[in-house]
Formats: structure tokens, sequence, C-alpha cells
């Protein structure tokens, strides 16, 4: 199975967990690499901006708030759909990373939160973003290193649920997004003049075990392999990462730490 065939299905269905886990999230304090990628990149009232793969609008929000002319991208009809009820005066467009369809030098700056990995071609992914800003325009992303969800899910899930899907035509994404100086590299052979990436890091923090499990189904992985198990095996995966989360953290709260990378690109 190739990227594009997996990832828009499975955050389509899963937008609304995906929403939910983010707002857990931000209202315990966190997302520190989204915050400093938006410190960086410094987006001012009336500038042009594009979200790529924007997801349920989080990032957009944000930016709307602070008075950009916000248009956001996605492959998942699902997350577009919460974006549109959620973030009012932006627009929101059924479109690919990869091949955007905007004119040269359309855009003031862009930001991708937690959407390149998920990409097939990221040299292209790159190079469409130079493309579609302006001279001076400004690229912030974000991309996961290290998943807050506790190591003690996925050994509960290695014995309960399906096997993750294979995804083919999809490997130098995966090696190229946990290494700063391929990213580097490859977003100045992109057409960017000044490239920074920078490592990010931020206590995550669950009520308890219910809430752990309850937000880890909403990682593509697990969320795609739960729906290839059946309900009864589901159900005893669930409850066998809850007893094993007891058994190390106790009552709750749940505390662990997310790792990401930060990058800052001048066109």
């Amino acid at each position: 199975m190739r990227a594009k065939e997996l990832f828009p299905g499975v955050f389509s269905r899963h937008a609304a967990a995906y929403a939910r886990r983010h707002a857990a999230i931000r209202a315990a304090g966190g997302e520190a690499a989204r915050n400093r990628m938006l410190e960086l990149i410094a987006v001012r009232r009336g500038e042009r901006v594009l979200d790529i793969a924007c997801g349920p609008g989080n990032l957009a929000a944000v930016l709307v708030a602070g008075g950009a002319d916000l248009v956001g991208i996605d492959l998942a009809e699902g997350m577009l759909e919460l974006a549109r009820r959620d973030v009012a005066g932006a627009r929101f467009l059924l479109m690919d990373g990869e091949h955007l369809e905007f004119p040269d030098a359309s855009f003031d700056a862009a930001v991708c939160g937690h959407g390149y990995q998920f990409m097939s071609d990221l040299d292209r992914a790159f190079a469409e973003a130079r493309r579609v800003l302006k001279a001076g325009g400004r690229l912030g992303a974000t991309l996961p290193q290290l998943a807050p969800r506790s190591d003690d899910i996925a050994d509960v899930a290695e014995r309960w649920l399906a096997p993750r899907p294979a995804i083919s035509g999809h490997e130098r994404a995966r090696a190229l997004v946990v290494d700063p100086a391929g990213l580097r590299e490859a977003l100045l052979e992109a057409g960017f003049e000044r490239v920074e990436v920078e490592r990010a890091s931020e206590p995550i923090v669950w009520r308890d075990a219910d809430h752990a499990v309850e937000l880890a189904a909403s990682f593509w992985d697990l969320a795609s392999r739960i729906e290839l198990t059946e309900p009864a095996r589901v159900e005893a995966f669930q409850r066998e990462a809850r007893k094993a989360l007891r058994r190390r953290y106790g009552g709750g709260p749940i505390e662990r730490e997310a790792v990401g990378l930060v990058i800052y690109a001048v066109a």
C-alpha cells in the first residue's frame, strides 16, 4: 500500500480523536515545537499564509487569530470538515502538499505542523513549498521524533492488534524526517536560501491510564491497526494496556516526553 492510499483515509476516519488529543496537549501547556515554529516564522497581520497538511485547523486557528490571510490544505476530508467548522475566516481545500495548485510566489509564509512525515516525496513537497513562496518568504514546519505514548502501550499492541499496514515508496521520507542534516540539505536543494533545524522537547501529561489509552488510539499507526482487528481483540488490547500503565504509573497522572524537530527556512 502506498502512503496516499493509507493516510488520508485513516486521518479522515479518526479526525475527531486526533483533534481531542491535540486539545489535551494544548490544555496541559504542551506543543513546544509548534510554538517555537510560530515564533520563528513571525507571521504579520495581513500576510498570506499556506497551512500544508492543516489537519483540524489547530495551527490555522492561531494564525487567523493573529490576522493572517490563511489557506489550509489537506488530503483528509474528515480533517477539512473539522477545520471548516471550527476556524472562521480561512479557506480549506482538498489538495496534495506535493502538488500545490497555486501560482508561483503566492504566499508570504507557509507552515506544516507534523505533516511532512506522511508525504512520499519530500523533495517535491519542499520544492513546491519554495515555488509558492515569495522571495524572502518563510517556511515553518515541525516533525515528530519521539511520540509521547508509553512503550507499555506499544508492547501490548504487538500482542493484540493486527500488524501495521506495509507502506511502499515511503523509505526516503521516513529516513529524512529523523535526520536534521539531511533535512537541511534537502531544503537547500529545493531552493531555500537559509535553513535552520532545531530540536524541541516538552513534557506531556495524561490524567490517568484510561486517558492515555483513549488518546493513543488517535495516532495513525494504532488507529490503522485497530481498524484491522476484530472488536474482541481491540477490547482486550485496551484492558491490558490500561493495566500495564497502572502497574507502572499508579493512578496517574502519566508523564511522558515528546521530542520533535522545528524547521525554519527562508526562500
